[in-house]
């Protein structure tokens, strides 16, 4: 299994590595801080550079299944949308017969929520999602390929 991304997908490592063991996967990290997994321009020449050696090294691998996040958040706002070309690596992984699971992205905030709750207690820092991320996952459509797998836990947050 490679879990492939930046931050965001590195933070569900702890719950996939059990996953892994109980298939006996051997998970494997590619992650990158600061740089959306499918973004094939923007981000500048590091994050491009990094996203093609990605996607060759697992097309090159061919693991059982790929674990990523699928949309990118502004922060403090409910825009959310499907991170650029990501729709393409989902379709060349899922040729390739290699399993995609997503999860749409987490909240983002311009402020530090954990020192917020320090300060001013867990009753204060409370948020409401919908300021936060859209009322639907945007890679939704995605699910309709039966190997890629779109999770949206954004009723958790």
């Amino acid at each position: 299994m490679v879990i492939v991304g930046d931050s965001h997908p590195e933070q569900f490592s702890g719950a996939l590595i059990p996953l892994a063991q109980e298939n006996n996967w051997q998970p494997v990290s590619l992650l990158l801080g600061g740089w959306d997994f499918g973004s094939g321009t923007g981000n500048g020449a590091k994050c491009r550079d990094f996203n093609k050696a990605a996607m060759d090294y697992i097309l090159n691998l061919k693991p059982d299944a790929v674990f990523t996040v699928a949309t990118d958040a502004v922060p403090d706002s409910p825009e959310e949308t499907i991170i650029p070309g990501y729709e393409q690596a989902v379709q060349a992984f899922t040729e390739a017969n290699i399993e995609v699971s997503a999860s749409a992205t987490t909240p983002a905030f311009l402020t530090n929520k954990a020192s917020c709750v320090a300060k001013s207690g867990a009753d204060e820092s409370l948020f409401q999602q919908s300021a936060y991320l859209a009322g639907s996952n945007p890679a939704e459509s995605l699910n309709e390929s039966p190997a890629a797998h779109m999770i949206d836990l954004t009723d958790q947050y």
